[in-house]
Parts: structure tokens; sequence; C-alpha cells
């Protein structure tokens, strides 16, 4: 069964896109740039560097089991050096953490080579450099009678614990949803100090819907995306673009100690706003120490749900900057859109909750330059961009994303206590077509591409499809 955003409905979709959105509508288009030199997809921002496993071998996950030969596990931390990760399986289910070691980078995972893959039960925690993650369905979730090794993991982590930095780190065209603590994190040190984390791209993602109660717990925190930064170490240079960051009760998005943060054309939908702020910028680190940090957050698109009840206090403010006077700059755009719960644009809130004081948004430091120099879309066209865009689209939405999209469209309440608030895990089945000199690139297609990076950007364009 196809998805209810596949292609012969998408005149439908932007139709409905066009009534629901409160801003001007500008019909957008799918189209993915292609970059010069490799015709890989061209990536946006910080992490545009990262090659992944490009020119490296060919390696098949053949089962959707946590260990041994064909397994995800063997694929990330049984083998090092450049390689290429792709999929005969659909559904991956793990029975513990999949922690990579620093050595295990130089790999891209295309989880859109079996149209999407969900990674289920429990989180994968990135580690090392030059990593592509794209096309993947992180969902740990919470079976019946199942809590995750009695803890409130992630979806899916980013941690650097080494003396070493970490860098060029792309999560593309990917969902990340149904953390049972946040669903995205990036987090540096532990007990040790922990280097930096620099040169990162998160973009077209759907980025949201923790579960706030799963079947063993209640009251689960209900966090979206959280970027904390340690004793020593900080992320440097990040972009969070044309994400859809939605239906959680609190961190749309946190970040923590860093440098040379893009926060830009996301759409963020349908907070609880249970600490009375949806977004937050803090300078301090883990040590709770003062740092310079500078944050340019531009052309994002903030809207409330009507169905939603507003949380502990009411409704705050919409940008936090947690810092003390004099200590970075906060570059927050008169081009940044916030509505209120009926689609209706308010007036900026902002907050300087170190000052004590409700800034002007006019008055706001300039913007840090030069930036990534990554292409800016016009607030009033982020929505539509978006919803049309995000997610792990390979080349469609499965059932559980494409029922968020449709919430936010038509301005439903999506917040999830358990699985059984969605429609569920991807239950489609998948039949992988031949491959028979396991090139990465299905027989059907060899004619037409030369490159299994070509493939795998084909397949997000809708113009190829990878199953039989």
């Amino acid at each position: 069964m196809r998805s209810p955003l596949s292609r012969p409905t998408r005149k439908t979709f932007v139709t409905m896109l066009a009534l629901a959105s409160s801003a001007v509508f500008v019909r957008p288009q799918r189209i993915l740039a292609a970059k010069p030199d490799s015709g890989s997809v061209a990536i946006e921002g910080y992490g545009r560097g990262a090659t992944g496993g490009t020119g490296g071998r060919i390696v098949y996950v053949t089962h959707g089991g946590d260990d041994g030969p064909g397994s995800l596990r063997d694929a990330l931390l049984g083998q090092t050096g450049p390689r290429i990760v792709v999929f005969k399986v659909r559904t991956v289910t793990l029975n513990s953490v999949m922690r990579m070691g620093y050595d295990n980078g130089n790999v891209s995972v295309y989880g859109q080579s079996a149209g999407g893959v969900t990674v289920k039960r429990f989180p994968i925690d990135l580690r090392g450099s030059n990593i592509l993650f794209q096309g993947m369905r992180m969902r740990v979730g919470a079976d019946p009678g199942i809590d995750s090794n009695g803890d409130f993991n992630d979806s899916l982590n980013c941690r650097n614990r080494s003396n070493a930095p970490m860098r060029d780190i792309v999560i593309d065209h990917c969902s990340v949803t149904w953390g049972l603590d946040e669903t995205l994190s990036f987090g540096i040190g532990g007990k040790g100090s922990g280097a930096d984390i620099t040169d990162v791209t998160i973009s077209n993602c759907i980025i949201g819907q923790p579960l706030t109660g799963t079947p063993d717990r209640s009251g689960a925190p209900g966090r979206v995306l959280f970027f904390q930064g340690g004793r020593a170490g900080m992320f440097r240079r990040i972009s969070v673009l044309r994400n859809l960051i939605c239906y959680g009760v609190d961190r749309m998005p946190w970040f923590k100690h860093g440098d040379e943060i893009e926060f830009a054309n996301n759409h963020i939908y349908g907070s609880g706003h249970y600490y009375r702020f949806v977004a937050k910028f803090n300078n301090r680190g883990s040590d709770d120490v003062i740092r310079h940090m500078r944050v340019n957050c531009e052309s994002n698109h903030f809207a409330l749900c009507p169905e939603i009840p507003v949380m502990k206090g009411g409704m705050g403010w919409w940008v936090d900057i947690d810092a003390p006077a004099g200590n970075g700059s906060y570059y927050i755009a008169e081009d940044n859109l916030f509505e209120d719960d009926i689609g209706v644009p308010t007036r900026h809130r902002i907050y300087h909750s170190r000052q004590g004081a409700f800034p002007d948004i006019s008055r706001t430091v300039p913007a840090f330059a030069p930036g990534s120099g990554y292409a800016r879309l016009p607030v009033s066209e982020v929505r539509a961009h978006v919803l049309l865009n995000a997610g792990a689209r390979c080349p469609d939405l499965d059932a559980a994303d494409s029922a968020i999209v449709d919430n936010v469209i038509n301005r439903r309440n999506g917040l999830a206590a358990t699985v059984a608030d969605t429609p569920g895990w991807d239950a489609r089945p998948f039949t992988p077509l031949e491959d028979s000199d396991g090139d990465g690139i299905p027989d059907k297609y060899a004619d037409r591409y030369a490159t299994v990076e070509s493939y795998m950007d084909a397949i997000l364009r809708g113009e190829a499809s990878p199953e039989g």
C-alpha cells in the first residue's frame, strides 16, 4: 500500500497544505541540487564537507537481527575504513544501544536503499568523524512489556567522550521520533572531558513526537532536540536547517554551549511549553561555566497547535536566551515567524532570562559572518517546503510519519503517550531488487546511475524505487 503522501496524491497534498498554512503559500518543489563532483545530493550547512564512505566498499545489511554477519551492528561497529551501508531489510530491532567506536567513521548509511529503514527499541550512538546518515527512521518506542533496558533512551545520539574532535557529520532526510528522553541529542563529555564536535548538518528531518508515557513508565520527559556541551569541548559550526520539529513538551530545541550555531528555515509546531519556552540558547557547559556563544536564528516558523493545552503556567516566550550580558551574540532575525494557536502571527516573544528583559527584536545583535552560506528560504515558504520535504521520504513517508505531517497540516494534536497513539511500526513488506554484482546499484538501474550515491539520491528525488 502506498503512503498517504505518495506521488499520485501530491497535487492533493499541496492543495491541502496551501489551505492549511497561515503564511503566504508559495508552491515548493522537491528539487535536490546535485554536487558537481560526485552527483550526490548537495548537503548544505557546515556539514557539507562530509563524504561518508564515498569510494569505499559496499556492505549489505541482510537481516534485521542485532548481531552477526549481515547485521547493522556488524556493518557499523564490526568494521572500519570507508564503507557504504545499504539494506535488504526494512526493519532492524536492537537489543541494546549501538555505540559506534571513534574509529568507525568514514561511513555512509543509506536507509533509502530499502525504502526507509526503521531501527527500533534502542538507539544508535554515532561516534567518529565523516558520517553521512540518510533515509533512516529512528524510533526507540516501547513495545508492550518492554522498557528499553530500564532507561529513558533517546532515539538517536551523537556523543564525543574522547579527547579528539569529531567532525563532518550529516543527518539528512531522516525521521527521529518516539524517544523516551530526547528524540535526538548531541552530547560532549561524561566522566571525561570530551573534545569538540564540529561541522555538523541536520537537515530535512522530522524530529519530534517523543513518547510521554511508555507502557512501563509514566511521565517521560517529552523532549525533542538537545545539544549539551561539556567541560572542555563545545559544539562549533552546527547547522540545523529545514526540519520539522514537532509535538514535544520541551527542548524544541535547546542548545547548551556552542559557537557558530545556525538554526534556520525550520518549522516548529505543537509544543506543550512545559518549561514556558520553545527554543533555548544557553552558553553554560555541563560544569556551569559561562562561555562565549554565537547563534543565528533565522527564518524559522514557530506555531502553536489549537488542540494542545499549554502547560505549567502558560505560554511564556518562544525563544529564551539564557546568557549574561556580554557573553556571546544571539541574532534572532526579524523574519522569524511566531504564531499563536489559531495561526495568527503574534508579537516576538524573546526573553533574556539572565538579564530579566524582553528586548525588542530589532535591537538584537547582527548575525555572525560569514555563516555556512546555505540557501535561505523566505519564511513565507518555510512551512510549505518543510511539510513537503522533511522526513525519510524514500521516496514516500511511512504511515507514522504521514500521520505526523497530516496532523501538522490540519493543526491537530499529534502528541503521543505510547506507540498505540500512532499508526504503529512500519510493517510493510520489502522485496529488494537484484544486485548481481553487489555494487549497491540494482541491475535494473545499472545503466542509468554511475555511482551508488547518484542512485541513492534518485530514490530521494522520487526518480527510482528500491523495491521489486
